[in-house]
């Protein structure tokens, strides 16, 4: 379903690699003509709506504009869905609570408004032709009676929000809400996300970073602000890490399983869209303060955010400022063994290294956002929107490792500053004349990854004997001779080194909506064009120092203080050495000793510098149209160009030279793409869809460089061709009046060109590993999702809810090396449940998230591939308001202190087991 047009340059043909053997693999292309056959269907109905609708424009109408809002508090609701009754004329509410229906039959009409949890209201409206109507809906509660008073508690409010949205959108969506964000005790975006079916994340040091949507692999999540893609500030690859995005600058998290044409097409797992908060009808105060503590470290942390808003001129003018603070000092603890295969199976291992690992960790995490919209007359408006996230991560890694192949101890201390930015300014504005409504939209983007400083130390001691025991997989141990541990280490090294990547994108957009009327049918006509912008560099440099002439630089005698590792997770058995260097001994270490060390630049590190120019331009045409009240067909087509070129470097290592590289490529893909919805009932859809898609390569993949060790070669390949894939969706989803959800899904994807690592020989002897394409690959799953708040119960069982959902996944890919596994990342099994109970002004929740073992990494055989292990995390939140003041918060993470495990191959064989501890909040959050 997915077809890709003639390159407009002619490189050579992509070579697949099995083994040694090279076979010739054609560009993935199709020749213009069929490319048009082939999408025909598609564009034919488009055109037949356009035929149908055209004489029908001219007809008398007017365009209908107004606001919903929620009678006990005048706030604003977000996805209720507002219908012209006898016709099929819908629309939603946005952020503000606002809608607008462009073109609507001059004369007497009747407008009703949905919202679960709440009556269903209409009104009469006289609508003028030619002329813009108003009318106001204050709608009160109806989901919750208790002791005959009608309640609509916290967190009942915003699952109505969220569901609401859900409900009535056109495509496969999940929101998340913020009253929802509060109630998890999830700090930032990737943790907020892990509630939501189908979603995993990949952690670091215990925390969300990466987001995984239906089994695809992170690299596989389109990531926005406001509508606007996010550049990763990562120097390899496309991912963004979205643990620098706090919470408290959203107003919610849109999540995309099935994309429409008028968004971006590289999300074949999905697309998560980060919206931020806008001024609310009414004035806005929120202040939140809170205290946390980290027993690992025995270390406070601290978190705080602050949102103030409010309208002005009439309401005309909307501004809404927010910030967010956060710091936790804490650590983790663990061990990474290696291995020398034997027989298949772990018994005929033997040890080659074994690292106890002592992690010290401080985190800070700042955001702010800030918008600004001014509604010009009309329904016509203009919004100027701003975020900006950074995470700035000091790490102390002190390790022991016992390297029993060579018969050494050696004591390494790394420490290290990295500080990732993201910032983005969105200038957007949405105007109506005659029934066609424009949206436009200026972005610029820019995201950094800044690594100062990365240095590491090493103290090696030499002629060490080990007796390693691997009886007990989980206690697994080198066993060095008695004493070595408390003798003297002497200094090795210390290499050094820091890094910057700068991304900038600009994205400029425009569409037009044309409302149409065709037969008993009503629907809007959408077609626009979209320009984005990339420039990415990255530039690295590296040294290493080692000890000249002079007297061994010793541990514990020239340098260090003592060091104490008591309550060491793994166990007690895994010392350390008596005195350790500090933090500023290691930054300082070569200004210390200067006298002794002699330094060495590594210009092979420059192989890692590279400047990247990408530019994709996209046209798109779609039509949302309402056959009836009840069904709903959205048929559409996207066209993407990309174009880039990039600047890298090759490493001779017998001439120590470095020689500038460059390669550039051409590409484009048409993506036909159609959604159905079918209302069952008033409260019950089906839903179905069949989506066109892309990844883009990697960017350090597109750079041609070429680094030599040896006989072996590292290389580049600007000649890969994208991923792209065809997804097919059917959901059937069931809300009711309490608020409640309950839906089954079962999805596939079906990959082309999936991108892994190729093995060949070289004629240098060795082995050149490169990137490429291989042939085809597949994700196959089903969601299961209940939310339900228990009112039907007895008091005071009534104030329970229970939140859960499943998925599983199953996948299978062609490797480079030919033989057929899961594609990397994809976890069989995922679920969340959480139980909540709400009422006397306390609220709590107990929450379960699941997460199934997959694929890390590849090996050259199944035996070899490096697994994620399954991991729980319970975690326990609640709050107690106190009168009109607030409410006291406190959450608890991580109870049962599960630890993160790789393994290779086989359970039996980790190859990491790290464990973090509990750790704890405790705060007041107030709004007025």
């Amino acid at each position: 379903m997915l077809w890709a047009s003639s390159p407009v340059d002619s490189r050579p043909s992509v070579s697949k690699v099995v083994g040694a053997e090279r076979i010739p693999r054609e560009r993935n292309t199709m020749r213009p003509d069929a490319m048009m056959r082939a999408s025909a269907p598609v564009l034919l109905s488009i055109l037949l709506l356009l035929k149908g609708a055209a004489p029908l424009l001219g007809q008398s109408a007017g365009s209908l504009t107004g606001s919903v809002r929620a009678a006990e508090t005048g706030e604003a609701l977000v996805g209720a869905e507002v219908r012209v009754v006898g016709s099929a004329l819908r629309t939603l509410t946005d952020v503000q609570g606002r809608f607008l229906i462009p073109r609507v039959s001059a004369g007497s009409q009747v407008v009703e408004i949905g919202y679960l949890g709440r009556e269903t209201q209409s009104e009469t409206v006289m609508i003028e032709a030619g002329a813009l109507s108003q009318v106001e809906f204050s709608v009160p509660v109806t989901a919750v009676v208790i002791e005959g008073v009608e309640v609509l508690g916290d967190r009942a409010s915003s699952q109505a929000r969220a569901l609401s949205q859900q409900r009535s959108a056109s495509n496969i969506i999940n929101v998340v809400a913020p009253d929802q964000m509060g109630r998890f005790p999830d700090a930032s975006a990737p943790e907020a996300l892990q509630r939501v079916p189908g979603i995993a994340v990949e952690r670091d040091q215990g925390e969300g970073r990466y987001v995984q949507i239906r089994g695809g692999s992170a690299d596989f999540t389109q990531v926005s602000v406001n509508g606007a893609s996010v550049p990763s500030p990562e120097g390899s690859e496309r991912r963004v890490a979205l643990d620098a995005v706090p919470v408290d600058i959203l107003e919610s998290i849109e999540v995309t399983k099935a994309i429409t044409p008028d968004m971006d097409a590289s999300a074949i797992g999905g697309a998560v869209n980060l919206v931020t908060r806008r001024a609310p009808a009414a004035p806005i105060l929120s202040l939140e303060a809170g205290a946390g503590y980290a027993p690992i470290r025995s270390e406070p942390a601290g978190e705080g955010s602050l949102t103030i808003g409010g309208r002005f001129a009439d309401d005309r003018l909307g501004v809404l400022l927010s910030g967010s603070y956060a710091n936790r000092d804490f650590g983790s603890d663990g061990i990474e063994p290696e291995y020398d295969f034997g027989d298949p199976g772990p018994s005929d291992d033997e040890l080659v290294e074994f690292q106890s690992r002592y992690y010290s960790l401080v985190r800070e995490r700042l955001g702010a956002s800030a918008a600004l919209d001014y509604r010009l007359g009309g329904a016509s408006e203009i919004v100027l929107t701003g975020a900006w996230t950074e995470h700035e991560d000091i790490e102390q890694r002190r390790v022991l490792n016992h390297i029993v192949e060579d018969g050494e101890l050696s004591f390494d201390h790394k420490n290290r500053k990295e500080t990732l930015e993201i910032a983005s300014a969105t200038l957007a504005g949405e105007h109506v004349a005659a029934g066609i409504e424009l949206d436009w939209g200026l972005s610029v983007s820019r995201s950094a990854e800044d690594t100062p400083y990365d240095v590491e130390a090493f103290f090696v001691r030499e002629d060490v004997e080990f007796s390693p025991d691997l009886s007990d997989p989980d206690r697994i141990r080198p066993n060095p001779v008695p004493g070595s541990i408390t003798s003297a280490f002497p200094f090795s090294e210390l290499e050094s080194g820091s890094s910057a990547t700068r991304n900038l994108d600009r994205i400029a957009r425009a569409d037009f909506s044309l409302p149409f009327a065709l037969g008993g049918a009503n629907g809007v006509l959408k077609i626009g064009a979209k320009v984005s912008d990339r420039d990415k560099d990255r530039s690295v440099t590296q040294e290493t120092l080692e000890l000249a002439d002079g007297p061994d630089i010793v541990l514990g005698t020239d340098i260090g203080e003592p060091f104490d590792v008591s309550g060491f997770n793994p166990g007690s058995e895994f010392v350390f050495p008596a005195a350790a260097t500090t933090p500023d001994e290691v930054h300082d270490f070569s200004t210390m000793f200067a006298s002794q060390l002699d330094s060495e630049v590594d210009l092979e590190a420059d192989t890692e510098d590279y400047d990247l120019a990408e530019r994709v331009s996209a046209i798109y045409l779609l039509s949302e149209l309402n056959l009836s009240p009840r069904l709903m067909l959205l048929p559409g087509v996207r066209y993407e160009r990309t174009t880039f070129s990039a600047d890298g470097f090759e490493w001779d290592p017998d001439s120590e030279t470095l020689t500038p590289t460059s390669g550039d490529g051409e590409y484009g893909n048409l993506f036909p793409m159609a959604h159905f919805r079918y209302r069952i009932g008033d409260q019950t859809n089906l839903r179905a869809a069949v989506t066109t898609s892309i990844a883009r390569p990697n960017f350090f993949d597109l750079v041609p460089y070429r680094i030599r060790d040896d006989e072996d070669l590292e290389i580049g390949n600007s000649s890969l061709e994208p991923t792209t894939a065809t997804s097919w969706d059917l959901l059937a989803e069931h809300y009711d009046a309490r608020i409640g959800l309950m839906s089954a899904g079962v999805f596939l994807k079906q990959l082309e060109d999936p991108i892994f690592a190729f093995v060949s020989d070289n004629d240098l002897g060795g082995e050149t590993v490169q990137p490429g394409n291989g042939a085809s690959a597949e994700i196959r799953g089903a969601e299961l999702a209940l939310q339900q708040q228990l009112t039907f119960l007895p008091g005071p069982f009534d104030g329970l809810g229970v939140y859960a959902n499943y998925t599983w996944t199953d996948s299978e890919a062609s490797l480079a090396d030919g033989r057929r596994a899961k594609m990397a990342g994809q976890s069989d099994h995922i679920f969340n449940t959480a139980l909540s109970f709400e009422r006397w002004g306390f609220s709590s929740q107990l929450s379960l998230n699941y997460h199934g073992d997959y694929v890390d990494e590849y090996g050259d055989e199944p035996a070899e591939d490096v697994f994620v292990g399954s991991r729980y995390q319970l975690d326990l939140s609640g709050s107690y308001r106190v009168g009109s003041l607030g409410a006291i918060y406190v959450e608890l993470l991580n109870l049962t202190n599960e630890p993160f495990v790789l393994y290779q191959g086989d359970r039996d064989r980790p190859r990491q087991i790290e464990f973090y501890e509990p750790w704890g909040v405790i705060g007041f959050r107030a709004t007025r």
